[in-house]
């Protein structure tokens, strides 16, 4: 039996379709703030928190600190799109009696690069990038992620 070889159109169909990973970012996070991930795969129901980045005065500019993921089953775990906390106790706060919310910590120790993959039950994994913790001297210390 012989088998046609596959059409120019074929193969560069199958090389962007393979080679194509959804990227949201850059999602900028202000510390202690918390903003939804607005990206379809996630219903809006994913959202990240950034609590205080301590500013250090040896590289890389920063103490390590957590980024919080949150994911809803059956609804938003946070109010609106974007929000204030002033620290982890008010995050505790709001997610207390919330069963129904998935948590996970990414702990930031470096000023870019670090990747971390996310399975919440019932959405598909995801990978989370810092693109670029950003200390602000006399600023808003913030950080700068993709999400993939």
């Amino acid at each position: 039996m012989r088998v046609a070889p596959p059409t120019f159109a074929a193969l560069l169909l199958a090389t962007v379709f393979s080679s194509h990973v959804l990227s949201l970012g850059p999602i900028r996070v202000d510390q202690k703030t918390y903003n939804r991930i607005d990206d379809q795969r996630f219903k809006g129901l994913a959202y990240v928190y950034v609590g205080d980045i301590e500013s250090d005065s040896r590289s890389p500019g920063f103490k390590p600190f957590a980024l919080h993921v949150l994911v809803g089953s059956y609804r938003a775990p946070l109010l609106g799109s974007k929000g204030f906390l002033q620290g982890k106790e008010d995050l505790e706060r709001a997610l207390q009696n919330r069963r129904d919310v998935w948590r996970k910590q990414f702990l930031i120790s470096r000023p870019s690069g670090e990747t971390q993959t996310f399975t919440p039950p019932g959405m598909p994994p995801f990978k989370l990038r810092v693109q670029k913790v950003v200390p602000v001297k006399g600023g808003t210390d913030h950080v700068l992620i993709e999400v993939f």
